[in-house]
């Protein structure tokens, strides 16, 4: 009888399993719920963030698609936006066939820290914004593209689209690949290539800077490790939502 009972329960989430890894297998109700959620700060912090860069700055990359979940390994990379990149799998049907086991697939989980970095990305490019337009006693800007004159990068970049004839030579010339290699583009979700634009600021500020926004990642990242172990606060948000059908107001996590 047990036996079984064994193999009954192994045949269940065999076939749980294989409906989890079909790439057309349709979200529960909760999960549809805070994907709307999710999709709608999504829009709401590029809809800011276009209106910090103002027309000058594209940001139709940053377009995830309809119905769109992070991986748990687009957190784990060193580089705090890493998450912005073209997923290496385009679902975790297809990661499961070349054999990788993801950590997590925490649908609440994943969605609540990419809102929370995509907060971060906002934060910092009103940050940037503000450097630019800042000045010295003496009249120097506080923020440039270069590092003359001593200016530090602080871990603050910049996001600009490579446009198609730019792109077209870098291919010609092989030299896109070497770019994608250094980390200097990147292929975004969306299909866009996009170059990551160091800040530097002027250095009697840069290292206070350069701390506190280092800070602010590694805080961050070290949440991230907490949670793929034990969901906390960020899981915790997410699923009060969807139990209030993800309208409204909610708890924010940035």
């Amino acid at each position: 009888m047990e036996k079984g009972i064994s193999s009954l329960r192994t045949q269940e989430m065999r076939a749980k399993m294989a409906e989890e890894q079909d790439p057309n297998h349709k979200l529960p109700p909760e999960q549809e719920k805070a994907l709307d959620y999710a999709l709608e700060q999504m829009e709401r912090i590029k809809r800011e963030v276009q209106s910090v860069g103002g027309d000058e700055q594209d940001w139709s990359w940053l377009d995830f698609g309809k119905d769109y979940v992070p991986h748990d390994y687009q957190f784990d990379s060193p580089d705090f936006f890493d998450f912005l990149k073209k997923r290496k799998y385009a679902t975790y049907h297809d990661a499961q066939m070349d054999g990788y086991v993801p950590r997590t697939k925490d649908f609440f989980l994943l969605t609540g820290h990419f809102v929370q970095r995509m907060g971060v990305l906002k934060a910092n490019q009103e940050m940037i914004a503000r450097l630019k337009r800042g000045k010295t006693n003496e009249g120097a800007p506080l923020a440039m593209k270069d590092s003359r004159s001593g200016y530090k990068p602080v871990g603050l970049r910049d996001f600009k689209v490579v446009r198609p004839d730019r792109l077209a030579k870098l291919r010609a010339d092989g030299s896109l690949q070497r770019c994608l290699d250094a980390g200097t583009i990147f292929e975004a979700q969306s299909g866009a290539y996009v170059e990551l634009i160091e800040v530097y600021a002027h250095p009697d500020i840069a290292a206070h800077l350069k701390k506190a926004i280092a800070d602010t990642y590694s805080t961050i990242m070290a949440e991230w490790k907490r949670d793929a172990r034990k969901p906390s606060a960020v899981r915790r948000a997410l699923n009060f939502l969807s139990s209030k059908g993800g309208r409204g107001r909610a708890p924010m996590t940035e």
